[in-house]
């Protein structure tokens, strides 16, 4: 059940990368977060306000609340605001395939921070995984740094070409120096980006199991969270003095795929919640790193025309598919 569970939490995650891709627009305030952010606090408060309502026994300890909250702010805003980033930067299969180093940084604190320990097939799925994600993320920073299309460049490069006069050679060869900067500056930032999501989704992952020592309840865990990062999102933007205008670009501008991606990435969190009431977080952390494979395989199919898909990344995802493969069935 556990690592059912994640793999459900997963899928949810990648279709959520797909649709957040696809559903922002040029101008965006802040790239679609507050958005999702809202609409995971909403569904999962709602859902547990339900819970409440109807009578179920749940102790509040305040060191669980706590982790919670922690879990939320490096999780829902912290993470998702800097996954989101990089997304708009590089696009959904390299976002997906460095914030996908979140497992490493997991697994490692599961070890040394909660105590858990691994069987020999367990190193086996966890290296698998590792050795996927450290190709993927080369992969993205050899993308950063190769020569941008000619197609896209503003002027094509044949400044070389003798019968451009002197000065349309100069105009060419200062274009496209200045295009390759950008574009490069561009995608380094997003990789950048990318990777603090990583190390904030680790540490939040951490933090709920932590949270649900105290308070064993994956629902509330979420919903705690959820909230918690929302209103540290809402604050956050309150102090730039943002809020009003997110607001108003969320009501005058409506994204329908943002909407269902909020809803997805609710039904994420608490499928992850819930595996690790079922599973240890290592293994459960190894078993959602198989989103990266699905946000691959989604980008190749839906975003040919957008996203340029290199086959060379079926081999490293292929080696974190069968790293989750081997713990699920361990």
């Amino acid at each position: 059940m556990g690592s059912l569970l994640a793999f459900i939490s997963a899928i949810c995650y990648a279709v959520g990368y797909l649709l957040v891709r696809t559903g922002v627009k040029p101008g965006d305030p802040d790239g679609g977060a507050f958005v999702t952010t809202v609409f995971n606090a909403v569904l999962l408060g709602g859902a547990a306000a339900i819970v409440l309502l109807l009578g179920a026994p749940v102790t509040f300890v305040p060191a669980g609340v706590a982790w919670f909250a922690v879990a939320g702010v490096l999780g829902p805003f912290a993470g998702r605001i800097l996954m989101f980033a990089g997304i708009h930067r590089v696009g959904p299969a390299r976002a997906a395939a460095v914030v996908n180093s979140a497992p490493i940084i997991t697994v490692f604190l599961a070890v040394t921070v909660l105590g858990e320990t691994l069987s020999p097939a367990d190193m086996i799925a966890v290296a698998l995984v590792v050795t996927g994600l450290v190709v993927l993320m080369a992969e993205a920073f050899q993308e950063a740094g190769a020569r941008p299309r000619a197609d896209r460049m503003p002027f094509p490069p044949t400044a070389d070409d003798p019968v451009l006069e002197a000065s349309v050679a100069e105009r060419a060869r200062t274009a496209a120096a200045d295009f390759r900067r950008r574009y490069g500056t561009a995608l380094v930032i997003g990789i950048l980006a990318a990777a603090g999501s990583a190390v904030a989704f680790g540490f939040a992952r951490t933090a709920r199991r932590l949270g649900l020592e105290f308070i064993p309840e994956a629902l509330m865990g979420a919903a705690l969270g959820a909230m918690a990062g929302l209103l540290t999102h809402v604050v956050v933007q309150g102090a730039q003095g943002r809020l009003g205008l997110l607001v108003r670009s969320s009501i005058r501008q409506p994204r329908p795929r943002l909407w269902i991606a909020g809803t997805l990435s609710a039904l994420g969190l608490f499928s992850f919640f819930a595996a690790l009431t079922f599973a240890p977080l290592a293994h459960v952390a190894v078993i959602a790193a198989s989103e990266t494979i699905l946000t691959l395989l989604m980008t190749s199919i839906f975003l040919r025309r957008t996203e340029r898909f290199s086959p060379r990344l079926l081999i490293p995802a292929g080696c974190i598919f069968a790293g989750a493969i081997l713990i699920a069935v361990g």
